[in-house]
């Protein structure tokens, strides 16, 4: 018997000691999961190890309420959930509205006073509140919100008819009340650190105004009524970390304020308004944290500033404005000053994204809110903000090689220049930004440029092509304004595409740059050439009858000779993409000289466009003969 029990020990010694090797390769979820069986299936034990498993089994676990079992459950149970939240929510509501019901009824009929009708609403408000409190220290945490959200209503109820139908108290008296109801609730939600509490005190802060309006009260008090509501219920859930009554918090700051106090919204205690909430949301939100309120809190202030009037405004209200508009935009800088908030020219993902409008948006609405409040001195010069901001990240950037900063440097640099000139200048001034970008790549080592120049560079084309061209004078070819403007561009164009650096492609967002520069100096070589020959012999045409002939055969030769030299050009760099762009502008030529220049030219014009169209086709398909085992394969 002795041995037998010596036997039975060793190998439990043996199984505890295996016991303890799982516990230390499995994970405690699965650990549980190996456990469960044992839990309810009790193994055989011996009688010499009863004491020590009774004693497990002997352990009772703390009382605990049923709902904390409840809410541990699976929130997908559709039965769980109706019977525990949205019979909750309907009891809630119908408590509420009973009591609005009856307080209704009671006044229409005249049954017990008024004074006694307020008071026992009162009362059973906060006595509902209490029994809640007392239901959330018991474990019934969510129950227990909903009774104290039934009492706060009562309450409310209760006071808006003695500040309202009834006139016991007096509206500002009534609206005090109603804050203090909200202050006791935001207490109850801090100490119990139950959210729905502080959302329900602060919707009943931001209601408060709406259900005992007050037509005589000063809309600045409101504003003062509404930043202490607001920034406090904001700080209150940023310590608690609550991002549903962050958000409920700054819709509320911002429409209760636009809806009831817009039209000093442009004065000086306005714009306190304004920049306190705006510059709270941002602070609140850095990280990025809680990228939804971030956004709407900015975007709501630029609003604010943007839709009143300055030129009626005071110069120091417009300073006081253009004050509010710098500390906006300087937060952002400097919540950025460090952080690459664009990874790339595409959106990753949502915060990322949501981040990069931010930092785009931000020093763009500075520079374009800002000269509307510039003084009288200032308004001659809308391209001092945009240039101030393109200073500021362009110090931001610089230092790190930050390709975003340096990128929107450069773009800020182009709204400058957008805002404050128009025709040529344009022209002139992207094409040299363009340029530039490439250059403080090419010699600083600086990125962003390359991401920005070839961008730069088809808004000076456009602006050339599309908007310029047709403001030129009725003569003139080759030597005027414009056309100098386009040697220009088609320069510093090539120039831009000649420095791009060895290895750029690589760049996110500039993959294709490189080629695009070279393909908008071409373009313009082309297209330019083209409107200059039109316009050299369409200045002719009333003194020399044949000018038209003659610019159509010129126009037809310029076209073929552009082809001859593209083909060229690209055997030279043994690029096939050149060498079918010439092949496309033959072929257009062809078509021409087919389609308009056999009917419309006399004889002696349609032998030399003909002629022309031979000599030129036969060189370029010479050329393809001479290169085509050199060129076969690329």
């Amino acid at each position: 018997m002795t041995e037998e029990r010596e036997a039975i020990e060793r190998l439990e010694r043996r199984l505890d000691q295996l016991e303890a090797i799982v516990r230390k390769l499995l994970s405690p979820g699965e650990l549980a999961r190996q456990e469960e069986p044992r839990s309810r299936v009790e193994p055989l034990e011996s009688p010499w190890r009863r004491e020590p498993r009774a004693a497990a089994r002997a352990e009772v676990a703390p009382d605990t309420p049923v709902e904390q079992d409840a809410d541990t459950r699976d929130v997908h149970d559709l039965e769980q959930w109706v019977g525990q939240r949205g019979l909750l929510a309907v009891g809630v509501v119908a408590l509420v509205a009973a009591g609005g019901f009856f307080l209704k009824y009671a006044f229409e009929r005249g049954w017990i006073s008024p004074w006694l009708r307020v008071v026992g609403a009162a009362v059973a408000g906060i006595g509902l509140g209490v029994w809640g409190d007392r239901l959330i220290a018991q474990g019934l945490r969510r129950y227990g919100a909903g009774i104290i959200a039934a009492g706060a209503g009562l309450v409310y109820l209760g006071l808006w008819a003695a500040g309202g139908p009834y006139a016991l108290v007096g509206r500002q008296v009534g609206v005090g009340l109603l804050t203090g109801v909200t202050v006791a609730v935001a207490v109850l939600a801090l100490r119990h650190r139950i959210e729905e509490l502080a959302i329900l005190a602060t919707l009943g802060a931001y209601l408060a105004p709406i259900v005992l309006p007050d037509r005589g009260a000063q809309p600045a008090l409101l504003l003062g009524y509404l930043e202490v509501v607001g920034l406090g219920a904001g700080v209150l859930a940023h310590q608690m970390s609550w991002r549903r009554c962050f958000n409920v918090a700054l819709l509320g700051y911002f429409g209760r304020g636009m809806f009831l106090a817009w039209g000093i919204l442009g004065e000086p205690v306005g714009l306190w308004f304004v920049a306190a909430g705006g510059i709270a949301a941002l602070v609140a939100t850095a990280g990025p944290r809680w990228l939804e309120a971030r956004a709407f809190g900015l975007a709501a202030a630029w609003l604010s500033l943007l839709l009143h009037n300055a030129p009626y405004e005071s110069t120091g209200t417009r300073l006081l404005t253009l004050a509010v508009a710098v500390a906006l935009a300087g937060v952002v800088w400097w919540q950025h000053r460090a952080v690459t908030a664009l990874h790339s020219l595409a959106i990753d993902s949502l915060p990322e994204g949501a981040e990069s409008v931010i930092f785009l948006a931000a020093p763009l609405a500075f520079a374009l809110v800002s000269p509307i409040h510039f003084p009288d001195a200032l308004r001659s010069w809308p391209a001092l903000a945009p240039a101030v901001a393109a200073v500021a990240y362009l110090a931001a950037g610089w230092p790190r090689r930050s390709a975003p900063h340096v990128a929107l440097a450069f773009a800020l640099l182009a709204l400058a220049v957008a805002v404050q000139w128009h025709g040529l200048v344009l022209v002139l001034a992207w094409s040299g930004l363009a340029l530039c970008a490439v250059a403080v790549d090419r010699w600083f080592g600086q990125p962003g440029g390359l991401v920005v120049a070839p961008w730069l560079a088809a808004l000076a084309f456009g602006q050339l092509f599309l908007f310029s061209s047709w403001e030129r004078e009725l003569h003139g070819a080759f030597v005027d304004s414009w056309a100098l403007v386009l040697y220009v561009y088609v320069l510093a164009t090539a120039v831009s595409a000649g420095l791009w650096p060895q290895g750029a492609a690589a760049t996110r967002g500039a993959e294709h740059a490189e080629t695009v520069l070279w393909v908008l100096t071409g373009a313009a070589v082309f297209g330019g050439g083209s409107l200059e020959l039109h316009r050299f012999f369409a200045a002719r045409g009333p003194t020399w009858e044949a000018a038209g002939l003659a610019g159509n055969l010129a126009l037809s030769a310029y076209w073929l000779l552009y082809a001859a030299a593209l083909v060229r050009i690209g055997f030279w760099l043994e690029q096939k993409g050149v060498r079918s762009a010439g092949l496309g502008v033959a072929g257009l030529a062809i078509l021409k000289i087919a389609l308009y220049d056999l009917s419309n030219l006399e004889a002696l014009y349609r032998v030399g466009s003909f002629f022309v169209l031979a000599l030129i086709t036969l060189a370029v398909a010479y050329a393809y003969s001479r290169r085509a085992p050199a060129s076969s394969g690329r």
